[in-house]
């Protein structure tokens, strides 16, 4: 007989496209983040204006003079932590034309994230890639993904989201090993051109996103739209691959790429 699996010790989450920024489809058929689940973080919450006023002669209490005021809600952030199974998601972090095209682009790939503990659910929306990240540690572990997205809005944790459809089923494929990895290029020459042997291999790509706010933006948050942004010094680049490193037998190498998307300081509404 078949263990009994205890529904209120249950952790999962799982994605759907957004046909439009902000807005989960009614009925959404789920997916799967590619790669075995190790664990999720879900982090947000309100912002505070704190200040000192004066207050009038005849107040009850006229040397109470600090105030706090709740202004907004923080853009949500989620990240998930995977055995990575597939490389499904570098389309959303790269802007490709579509949801399959690795080349980087233009077209935004906003998604509605949904989680599940116990008989809880909530879901995050208007959620944007904002970095990816595949680390093979050593040539005997299974590679670890990294996800960590910004959302504008997340649901208070209660029923069920999917209406009428279905969750997404956990992948069935096996993790990936470095060994996997079936080419590797130090600038445009084979490793095995200079002589390198890669023991680990580390690789991601980063965008640099901000809030726009509104004040008639429907949800708490009052984000309308992300705005793509100049990365940090010395980097100038609104979106980048970080660096791929590659630990070699002789000695460490460092490659590192970097592309300039197009988006620098547009929005994505």
């Amino acid at each position: 007989m078949a263990d009994q699996i205890d529904q209120r010790k249950v952790k999962w989450i799982e994605y759907v496209d957004e046909a439009t920024l902000g807005t989960t489809p009614n009925n959404p058929t789920m997916k799967a983040f590619p790669g075995e689940l190790i664990d999720f973080e879900i982090d947000g919450g309100a912002e505070f204006d704190t200040y000192k006023i004066m207050k009038g002669p005849t107040d009850s209490d006229p040397l109470s003079c600090g105030v706090t005021r709740k202004t907004v809600e923080k853009e949500h952030t989620v990240k998930v932590t995977l055995k990575v199974t597939g490389m499904d998601l570098i389309p959303y972090v790269v802007m490709g034309s579509t949801t399959s095209t690795y080349t980087p682009g233009t077209t935004p790939h906003p998604v509605s994230i949904g989680a599940m503990i116990g008989t809880e659910f909530c879901v995050v929306k208007g959620c944007i890639l904002t970095n990816h990240e595949v680390n093979f540690k050593d040539r005997k572990s299974v590679g670890e993904l990294t996800l960590e997205f910004m959302g504008m809005e997340r649901t208070d944790w209660g029923s069920d989201y999917i209406g009428t459809s279905s969750h997404a089923s956990a992948v069935s494929e096996a993790p990936m090993q470095l060994g996997d990895v079936t080419s590797i290029l130090y600038d445009t020459a084979a490793m095995s051109a200079i002589g390198g042997i890669v023991d680990s291999l580390k690789f991601g790509v980063k965008n640099n996103i901000e809030a726009v706010r509104d004040g008639s933006a429907s949800w708490a948050s009052k984000i309308s739209s992300w705005n793509y942004t100049a990365g940090r010094s010395p980097s100038t680049w609104a979106a980048h691959s970080r660096p791929c490193i590659c630990q070699m037998r002789s000695s460490p190498e460092t490659m590192t790429t970097h592309w300039r998307s197009p988006l620098m300081g547009k929005r994505i509404l």
